[in-house]
């Protein structure tokens, strides 16, 4: 559940700071259940599905359909947004995997290209110079992610 929980805090853009304001819950209770330490509690469920009724909570506390209850995920975003190269294939697509699974394997030359970027941008010597990238997520149409430290 707590890997559920980080993937929707990614697609709303959020902290876990910003949720636990949100769904009115102590920041360390946010923090203990994303680590694993804890369960969630029935007030925290009852919180989350108060604040976000779209959220699907059969899919946060067993993994089982899509996240959101409208069929809207995040990761099916790109659905409605146009295409940046072209049109799309109409080739029938492979099933979605609902419950992707943390990839950390080497990034694609696409990634390392981003990576380099990235990397070259940053800035030398400044105040924000003790600031480190320590994990960035690339979230692909077929709702597979890859997960970059």
């Amino acid at each position: 559940m707590n890997q559920r929980l980080q993937m929707f805090l990614a697609a709303e853009g959020i902290t876990q700071s910003q949720f636990a304001d949100e769904i009115q819950v102590a920041k360390s209770s946010v923090s203990n259940i994303i680590a694993g330490r804890n369960n969630p509690s029935y007030d925290f469920i009852l919180n989350l599905s108060t604040h976000y009724p779209d959220l699907n909570l059969e899919w946060v506390l067993t993994g089982k359909g899509r996240m959101y209850r409208s069929g809207k995920d995040a990761f099916s975003a790109a659905d409605e947004t146009p295409l940046l190269f072209g049109k799309e294939d109409s080739e029938e697509k492979a099933p979605i995997d609902e419950n992707p699974e943390i990839v950390t394997e080497k990034p694609d030359p696409v990634e390392s290209v981003i990576l380099a970027g990235l990397k070259e941008s940053s800035p030398k010597n400044s105040e924000n110079s003790a600031k480190r990238i320590s994990k960035i997520i690339i979230f692909y149409d077929d709702n597979s992610f890859v997960e970059v430290r």
